[in-house]
């Protein structure tokens, strides 16, 4: 979905003009230190490289790559977790760099003065009650069950939303919590 959206700004020429969008994929694998080595290398690429009797030298001071960086990279988008998005934040504050995550939906990364440079696709978790309360009113729902995997992050998220739902008299006729390696709720 990325690369098409990518390809169809760079191909209208009223979106953009004159500007072209690149893109370079990495795979963090799900590991917060692959993330963080991904992105590493995604601004060691920005190195100015000078070549000098056949050496190639590379300018690998902050300023540097930090000149580099700001002139042809507009963003990281990346990671998933909370855990990865805190990790990948180190590095792309020090460039000034946003970071897009696309997964992280903890309240804390709102916190601008921590994480001044990431942006999320996801609102926090902290607003899913209400999220659902609405689904609920508008679909006029009285009875809901809910499902989370045990140790998962949504499950601070859970937890919130059932003392929510008690507080608002809404039924939970189901709650329960679910290993990711069971098939079938016991």
């Amino acid at each position: 979905a990325m690369i098409f959206a990518i390809e169809t700004i760079n191909e209208d020429p009223y979106l953009l003009p004159n500007i072209t969008l690149g893109y370079d994929i990495h795979d963090g694998c799900g590991d917060e230190q692959v993330s963080v080595r991904e992105t590493l290398d995604i601004l060691f690429q920005f190195t100015k490289r000078k070549s000098v009797k056949r050496m190639v030298i590379f300018s690998t001071t902050t300023s540097a790559i930090i000149q580099a960086v700001s002139n042809k990279l507009a963003g990281i988008i990346g990671t998933q977790t909370a855990r990865g998005s805190i990790d990948m934040q180190g590095i792309c504050k020090v460039f000034n760099l946003v970071q897009i995550t696309y997964g992280a939906k903890e309240g804390l990364l709102g916190d601008k003065t921590r994480f001044p440079t990431i942006l999320r696709t996801i609102p926090p978790e902290d607003h899913y009650p209400a999220i659902l309360e609405s689904i609920l009113s508008y679909f006029n729902w009285k009875f809901i069950a809910m499902l989370s995997y045990v140790g998962d992050l949504g499950s601070r998220a859970y937890e919130q939303a059932r003392k929510y739902f008690q507080r608002k008299k809404i039924c939970v006729l189901l709650a329960e919590k679910v290993s990711r390696l069971q098939n079938s709720i016991a």
